[in-house]
């Protein structure tokens, strides 16, 4: 619980490798992090205020989420008929995903196995100003390779 990332991307878009992920941030600064979850390639976590707070005039940059209860759904390559599952929600300030929808690809047929197993993830949260809050996250899972 105690973990924190070594590197955290500001404002840099994933849209060039994902332009499916472009309208989500659109005019919003983003966060990015990368999570090890035991695959050959990290799992990408933007995050960022969502629109209320932001909207609040809140500018402080808040801290990174650290999770550290994953529970990773293994998908057989293929599966996405993609290059990366795309999922978007919030992480609340008790640190558990919340209102959890994929959005890329649309109809994706293993989406309830996927978000039921995202549901069990446990989160220290993020922090802003040193009070817990809820950050908006789009989660990129990449197919993994044969």
């Amino acid at each position: 619980m105690d973990g924190h990332f070594g590197v955290i991307v500001v404002g840099d878009s994933v849209a060039d490798e994902y332009p499916e992920a472009a309208d989500i941030w659109a005019d919003r600064l983003a966060y990015t992090v990368y999570l090890h979850v035991g695959d050959a390639k990290s799992w990408i976590l933007q995050y960022c205020l969502p629109r209320a707070a932001q909207a609040s005039g809140s500018t402080t940059r808040p801290d990174a989420p650290w999770p550290y209860l994953m529970v990773t759904p293994h998908l057989a390559p293929g599966d996405a008929d993609s290059d990366a599952l795309l999922v978007h929600g919030f992480i609340n300030a008790a640190g558990h995903f919340e209102h959890l929808a994929v959005v890329f690809p649309e109809q994706f047929a293993e989406s309830r196995f996927v978000l039921g197993a995202l549901q069990q993830w446990q989160f220290r949260p993020a922090t802003q100003n040193g009070q817990s809050t809820a950050v908006e996250v789009l989660l990129i899972i990449p197919e993994e390779d044969d």
